[in-house]
């Protein structure tokens, strides 16, 4: 939804126009402050209500479902039903893949490491695979489990870690083992 332009975050212009709505939405979920537990991950652009650590999860996602149902400015959004939260983003054709996709073209990459943890990368994950069908790009989708992760979404990726632990071991090992040639 934002790309990072001389050295600051600048919103997609289709995603400029659902900013009111998401400003008025993001007002109406102030009413699920009063759960214990829930979390309201306010990104400008988008939103994410995460419910995993209320006392009842699947009553507080109904919850969240049923505020949602009822707000006027709903239909300008696209909700994501993710692991432990519903994600809200305006409703255009912008997702983690036309952003790889975008990256991989604007600055023609040779290469890319994606590294992902929830069904929102899945699109992603897709993006690396066709860029792959060109022979002048090699990608990886590396997921990265939880015990929520669905094997729909592990399916989708050319590799899982199971921690984000493990992350951090491919991370150092890809530092002390590979070799970036930089063009000037």
């Amino acid at each position: 939804m934002e790309w990072w332009l001389y050295n600051r975050a600048v919103l997609h212009p289709e995603v400029e126009a659902s900013l009111t709505a998401m400003r008025a939405l993001a007002a109406e979920l102030e009413a699920l402050h009063t759960v214990e537990g829930m979390i309201i991950q306010d990104k400008g652009a988008t939103m994410s209500v995460h419910y995993h650590m209320t006392r009842q999860p699947e009553i507080a996602k109904q919850q969240i479902l049923d505020l949602l149902e009822k707000s006027p400015h709903i239909k300008k959004m696209r909700l994501m039903d993710e692991k432990t939260n519903i994600g809200i983003v305006p409703r255009v054709d912008i997702d983690k893949g036309t952003a790889v996709t975008g990256l991989i073209q604007d600055h023609h990459l040779q290469g890319a490491v994606y590294l992902g943890d929830d069904i929102g990368d899945v699109p992603a994950f897709r993006a690396i695979r066709r860029a792959r069908e060109n022979k002048d790009f090699d990608g990886l989708a590396i997921l990265v489990t939880s015990p929520e992760t669905t094997q729909t979404t592990i399916d989708e990726a050319d590799y899982t870690l199971n921690s984000v632990q493990e992350t951090v071991t491919l991370l150092n090992w890809l530092i002390t083992n590979t070799t970036i040639k930089h063009q000037v």
